[in-house]
């Protein structure tokens, strides 16, 4: 379903007024336009400008055209990491990609990335509190082959004018997947055999070399890969390649550590840039960024807005220290149309942010389905935890947590003593909980490190963006 379709379906389904759509007041900026508009008109800005950043200059393009044509090919282009986050909907700013699955990709799955005016084999290091985690393919290694050029190259042939060594490692890089993996971060990482044969996990790339990365993005999985490097410069590179073999199939790296890692935003299919209206395809760059940090800074500011009767209702709860309302919204829906990553559709209560690269705790999920609307609350919490449904009990017992039990009913107090725990580890039924207006709900995050919250949330109001909700910190 087309982005702006599934949008109207999305706030006409929730029950959205004619006021969640109008126009707001003059005084604000693009206060003339209704929330969907506002919405609508930031997200396609949003995309035209992250086209033209990731665009493959014409020339280039033309030059790798017929390779690029073939269906285990491609072409795309790696930006310098930090430069261009606030514009790139991908963790790492549009630094990494998976010739895999076809994308940039930030966290998990990436094949190769830009860092330092050099390739380097899988992603960048992501680090979340104390600890840093080598992301990206494991047992991945690059072999420069040399001047052979890269049309026609193919896994089933060998190419002339190899000497014995270079046959040896056609041969090694092309093996079938071994049991076990290794996750190289850097060249010193490698083991000494590969060493020997001259494989590297980084390279200053030459352009008019031909390189080999062979990676076992998971167990029993194997992938490899011929490259070229056709441009180089302060935007970052240019990579055009063709797959030459694929073995087994590769499991997702969310589902191995438990749904946390932060990934690409859940895109609609990619515009092509002359799709665009010619204002923020011709126009500088740099007066297009100024447009979409104004329109997402509005859209911000109108999204997040808490209603006046959630505030007033719960005045008295919000009085009391440690306690907030924030705005979640359906995950995939407004990720262009908003600052940041994730859409507003998680939050993460240790940050203090909604922004996915903090690694929020919660997550809000709408499926649209034959039978209606099915919303969920999603635990997304790096360490085990979970999400218990608490019914209709009421929000503001949680104030005085020493004294709650004694208003809980035993099923009530049951969940209430397990979430207490110090070693609370949670489950596979208690990651997601449907979302109910008027319910409370109890979170925790449990893995003895920085990280481990223990939040009570209550669903206060739902309307035709989102949900609001209240929440206050419990300490143990």
């Amino acid at each position: 379903m087309p982005r702006i379709a599934r949008l109207t379906f999305l706030l006409v389904w929730l029950g959205g007024t004619a006021g969640a759509l109008a126009p707001q007041t003059d005084s604000e900026p693009f206060g003339e336009l209704s929330t969907l508009e506002l919405l609508s008109r930031s997200a396609e800005a949003s995309e035209a400008l992250e086209a033209r950043l990731l665009a493959v200059d014409a020339a280039i393009a033309a030059e790798w055209a017929e390779l690029v044509a073939e269906p285990a090919a491609g072409i795309f282009r790696l930006l310098p990491p930090g430069k261009h986050d606030r514009h790139i909907k991908v963790v790492g700013g549009g630094a990494s990609y998976s010739m895999d699955r076809r994308e940039h990709v930030g966290g998990t799955g990436a094949e190769l990335t830009w860092a330092g005016g050099k390739l380097k084999a899988g992603a960048q290091p992501l680090r979340v509190g104390n600890t840093t985690f080598s992301m990206g393919a494991g047992g991945s290694m690059i072999w420069k082959l040399g001047s052979v050029p890269l049309a026609g190259l193919s896994g089933d042939v060998l190419p002339a004018g190899l000497d014995d060594d270079g046959r040896g490692n056609w041969d090694y890089l092309l093996r079938p997947p071994q049991r076990g993996t290794v996750f190289l971060g850097t060249n010193q990482g490698m083991k000494p055999e590969h060493r020997k044969r001259g494989f590297v996990a980084t390279i200053a790339p030459n352009a008019a070399a031909t390189y080999l990365l062979r990676t076992e993005p998971t167990p029993g999985a194997m992938r490899v890969y011929a490259f070229r490097v056709p441009s180089v410069g302060e935007d970052g590179a240019v990579v055009v390649w063709r797959r030459l073999a694929a073995r087994g199939q590769v499991r997702s790296m969310r589902a191995s550590f438990a749904g946390w890692l932060p990934r690409a935003v859940e895109r609609k299919v990619r515009r092509p840039l002359e799709s665009f209206p010619s204002e923020l395809v011709d126009a500088p760059l740099e007066s297009v960024a100024e447009r979409v940090e104004a329109l997402q800074s509005a859209a911000d500011a109108r999204v997040h807005a808490i209603p006046a009767e959630v505030r007033e209702r719960y005045k008295g709860f919000l009085a009391a220290p440690g306690t907030r309302a924030i705005r979640l919204l359906p995950a995939g829906e407004f990720d262009m149309a908003l600052s940041g990553l994730g859409g507003a559709s998680g939050y993460s209560f240790f940050a203090k942010s909604h922004d996915h690269t903090q690694h929020p705790e919660l997550r809000y999920i709408l499926n649209t389905t034959p039978r209606g609307a099915l919303e969920q609350f999603q635990f997304t919490g790096m360490n085990t935890g979970g999400i218990h449904d608490l019914g209709d009990f009421p929000i503001e017992a949680f104030l005085k947590p020493d004294q709650v039990a004694r208003e809980m009913r035993a099923g009530e107090r049951e969940a209430w003593d397990e979430f207490r725990k110090q070693r609370f580890r949670g489950s596979s039924s208690n990651r997601q909980a449907a979302v109910v207006l008027g319910h409370t709900y109890l979170l925790r995050t449990s893995g003895g490190n920085d990280r481990d919250v223990f939040i009570a949330f209550r669903v206060a109001q739902a309307d035709a963006l989102g949900v609001t909700l209240v929440f206050t910190g419990i300490e143990r």
